[in-house]
């Protein structure tokens, strides 16, 4: 499966896109990006994404899509990265 972790829902790519995503990975399953305070403290986000992880991991994914907030978004990847998923 891919993990959709964006504000962009799977169900409004294009054609090409799901078809592309789904040929590869077999599914789609979408997250919403999180609300992330601009006062949130480094410690507040990286507590955020170690819950990420924690969920993304249990769904066992062979692969994330991750676009949003860059603080958040680059912990998360380098998180799942420590763990070998692709992102």
């Amino acid at each position: 499966m891919l993990i959709n972790l964006t504000n962009h829902a799977s169900i409004h790519w294009c054609n090409k896109e799901k078809q592309l995503a789904i040929n590869l990975y077999n599914s789609i399953y979408d997250i919403h990006f999180p609300i992330i305070s601009p006062h949130a403290s480094a410690t507040e986000v990286y507590e955020l994404a170690l819950q990420y992880e924690n969920k993304i991991q249990a769904l066992c994914p062979l692969a994330v899509l991750i676009m949003g907030e860059f603080t958040f978004s680059f912990t998360l990847v380098a998180l799942l990265q420590q763990r070998n998923m692709t992102c």
